[in-house]
């Protein structure tokens, strides 16, 4: 103390400058210990986990709680098992946060085609471009399992009014392709054709030649690709009676079938259309696919549909010409 009460110069500097320095380093420093403890602390809940070598339907559920942008490949190697998983872009131990991207190559069995858009277009032409499908230099090409025609006056005879697959989803080479096509003859509806469908081809065929249809009986599955086929129809009171196939999952794919109840009063006109458009005008609405209808007291309990997505899409339930019900559907991911 006597050394710095000789130098007061040094003194002042020591004071006002050197120990305010030394104690906001030293808090700065502690600050920054927390910061980086706490962290460590919660990494524990958010490292990578080593996912290679499992089947991706299998391990998707424990890996979406870390809200992950997945994004999916495709390979092709023989003597792997289809559907599991080869690479991934966050290698196990590395830490992660919500919206990382994470990149996983998985093996299939068979090359994924990507369905055409056919909505729209001629039966020749359909044919055509399902004939030759490219993938990796290759061209291959799709089965039309049926045709199904609908009485349009307002459409060209053969024209695509409908299609399964949805365009833009991954399909197999044994994918049996389902189309509805427009006529400008009457048409006549037997169980047989019917019961090979899918529930979404089911729906539009049945609006679009004016009959109606109640699921009657939902069946659960292992099967993921049995989700949405019929088991069994019955024509009754003039209604289609269907039970149908429902594989249990808690995510959406691009395109899926997706279940929607509805209420509609005993005094009611009611239509169902769904559409990848949102809006609010009954015009436009109207211009949509319409994919269910009932006639006034033809149903009196609550109604359930199962309904094919695409995509984000919008269902909607209009009563008497005026929106009732809206309900959206987004997929937690494409493929």
């Amino acid at each position: 103390m006597k050394f710095l009460e000789k130098y007061p110069d040094l003194n002042f500097l020591i004071k006002n400058y050197v120990l305010p320095f030394l104690f906001l380093s030293t808090l700065f420093m502690f600050i920054a210990y927390i910061v980086v403890a706490l962290r460590v602390s919660d990494a524990k809940n958010y490292i990578m986990p080593d996912i290679t070598g499992k089947y991706f339907i299998n391990i998707y559920n424990e890996i979406s709680k870390y809200n992950l942008n997945i994004k999916l490949k495709r390979v092709y190697i023989p003597e792997k098992p289809s559907g599991i998983i080869l690479q991934q872009s966050i290698l196990p131990g590395e830490f992660i946060k919500p919206k990382d991207k994470l990149t996983l190559i998985i093996n299939n069995y068979k090359p994924l085609l990507t369905m055409p858009r056919l909505v729209d277009l001629s039966l020749k032409n359909a044919r055509e471009i399902l004939s030759s499908i490219s993938y990796d230099d290759e061209t291959f090409s799709l089965e039309i399992k049926k045709i199904l025609y609908v009485y349009r006056t307002d459409r060209t005879p053969d024209t695509v009014l409908y299609q399964y697959p949805t365009e833009n989803t991954k399909v197999s080479l044994d994918e049996k392709v389902i189309l509805i096509v427009s006529t400008n003859q009457p048409v006549t509806i037997t169980i047989e054709e019917l019961i090979s469908l899918d529930v979404g081809s089911l729906s539009y065929y049945l609006a679009n030649n004016q009959k109606t249809y109640l699921i009657k009986e939902i069946l659960d599955t292992n099967h993921i690709n049995e989700h949405g086929t019929i088991n069994n129809i019955k024509f009754i009171n003039n209604i289609y009676e269907i039970s149908l196939k429902n594989y249990k999952k808690n995510y959406r794919f691009f395109s899926d079938f997706e279940f929607i109840t509805l209420n509609p009063e005993k005094e009611e006109t009611c239509e169902v259309y769904v559409s990848n458009s949102e809006t609010n005008e009954i015009e436009k609405i109207l211009e949509f696919d319409k994919i269910w209808f009932s006639k006034p007291h033809q149903f009196e309990n609550e109604i359930n549909l199962m309904i094919n997505t695409k995509g984000e899409t919008f269902v909607y339930l209009l009563c008497n010409n005026k929106i009732k019900k809206v309900k959206s559907f987004k997929p937690d991911f494409k493929i």
